[in-house]
């Protein structure tokens, strides 16, 4: 959706196209996507910290250095270019910004979900080292709303923010699932979502600011989910091959539009998908790379 969201603003922007599919994903595409990811992750972590505990150095390497290092291997590929580029055309070798190099900044301005997402990890981590269970989930709640206040603060677009509490609600959901079921299916709910969606509209076509609408329109995405779980008992029988290349996917698909700009044209929507899949692929294989002592030495 993210990927789709990208290319679909680029076809838009430049006048390419102004089918329906592409207004579709330029407008909502990125959006729901980033929502959608940070639900996933909030309720995916807490998931995995219910079944079994780690402690911080537990977390770091089998949490956040498993999407740093596909973050790292990118940034280091991208930057890599950068500089081997500014040498064949300069003849000198550029200083080294190390912060650009180990992604501390933005490299590439779609990283930003990077950043909020260490964040988010990072308060979870902490928030999870308490061991009174009702202490332990206030903190993890009252951490995720510091770091969305942190990243408010400090001037993050409100459109690269205003997903974060979908992280928080994914704690909550896999915390309190049988509390989760009762509230998504009372009709209270859905009534107050049918006025903050007429709110929401009417806002936008007083101010002409789309925002409010993108965020509802997440609200109900996840409320959609929640109520389909809720009432349907949904088994899959086979792993989801883009489900296991997701992370890879948002870390590449910009990497592939840029690169396909730079030789002078956009490549069609088939290669595009085509390349960022399959790019996508390479890159966690080779985060999947581990180097082990030989089981035999002779």
């Amino acid at each position: 959706m993210i990927a789709l969201h990208h290319y679909s603003q680029y076809m838009i922007a430049e006048g390419l196209s102004s089918s329906l599919f592409y207004q579709l994903f330029s407008t909502q595409g990125g959006y729901a996507g980033v929502a959608m990811f940070f639900f996933l992750s909030g309720f995916g972590l807490m998931e995995s910290e219910t079944k079994r505990h780690l402690n911080i150095w537990e977390f770091i390497v089998k949490r956040f250095w498993k999407i740093y290092k596909a973050v790292l291997i990118i940034n280091i590929i991208h930057y890599g270019s950068i500089l081997c580029w500014n040498f064949f055309n300069n003849g000198t070798w550029a200083t080294i910004d190390w912060r650009l190099l180990f992604s501390i900044t933005k490299l590439d301005y779609h990283f930003w979900f990077i950043n909020v997402l260490f964040t988010c990890y990072l308060g979870f981590a902490i928030a999870t080292q308490i061991r009174n269970s009702i202490a332990k989930n206030i903190a993890i709640i009252v951490g995720q709303v510091l770091v969305f206040a942190f990243w408010m603060f400090k001037g993050e677009p409100i459109n690269h923010i205003v997903s974060i509490p979908l992280f928080i609600v994914g704690i909550y959901v896999s915390l309190f699932k049988e509390n989760s079921s009762k509230i998504i299916n009372t009709l209270l709910l859905w009534l107050g979502l049918a006025i903050l969606t007429g709110i929401a509209c009417y806002w936008t076509y007083l101010t002409r600011d789309a925002m409010p609408v993108h965020t509802v329109a997440n609200i109900l995405m996840i409320a959609g989910l929640l109520w389909i779980v809720a009432r349907c008992e949904i088994t899959l029988g086979y792993s989801s091959f883009l489900g296991y290349i997701s992370f890879p996917i948002y870390l590449v698909h910009w990497k592939v539009m840029y690169f396909s700009l730079s030789l002078g044209y956009i490549a069609p929507l088939w290669l595009y998908l085509f390349l960022t899949i399959y790019f996508a692929w390479l890159l966690q294989k080779t985060v999947e790379i581990s180097i082990r002592k030989p089981i035999m030495s002779k």
